[in-house]
């Protein structure tokens, strides 16, 4: 979230209302967005990325990772939404 906001400061949009949050579900996850962001992807990479996260429903790497973290899961990379990611979305 930190890198989001600082890329937001940057720009003439702003965000209003409670802050939300998704806690990550296993030691050392992180949200995808943030890291996508860290890895300086354009625009529209990003835009894609983001279409690919919200229809797997995946906020955190542990998602769409194998659990021992070797790889992103067969269904996840074919975007296949599973039972695993049939949460609350988006908590």
């Amino acid at each position: 979230m930190k890198t989001t906001w600082e890329h937001l400061d940057k720009t003439p949009l702003t965000l209003k209302g409670p802050k939300f949050t998704v806690a990550p579900k296993r030691a050392r996850d992180d949200h995808l967005m943030d890291i996508f962001i860290q890895h300086d992807f354009d625009v529209e990479t990003l835009r894609i990325l983001n279409e690919c996260r919200l229809h797997l429903h995946a906020t955190t790497v542990a998602v769409i990772i194998e659990a021992d973290g070797s790889a992103i899961t067969q269904d996840a990379w074919e975007g296949k939404r599973t039972q695993r990611y049939s949460h609350n979305w988006p908590c």
